[in-house]
């Protein structure tokens, strides 16, 4: 079984790029930013929930300096 977590989506005119944690029963988990399923940009293996968000952080950083905006961040427990 593989679970997705969406952790941000970022938006520039028509470009949409998501960011999700992908966890699957086998395998350690993969951090992944993509345009869609088949288009992925970037993607990293990651040993903790921590070290992913931390990335994630980078890499949200990274697009938002080429003038992309968050259009969505995940809810809070």
């Amino acid at each position: 079984m593989t679970a997705l977590n969406s952790l941000w989506t970022a938006s520039r005119g028509e470009q949409v790029i998501s960011c999700d944690l992908i966890v699957s029963g086998h395998g350690q988990p993969i951090l992944r930013c993509a345009f869609g399923p088949q288009s992925v940009i970037r993607s990293q293996c990651i040993a903790s929930a921590d070290a992913a968000a931390e990335v994630a952080e980078t890499w949200k950083a990274a697009l938002m300096q080429q003038g992309f905006r968050i259009v969505s961040r995940p809810l809070q427990s």
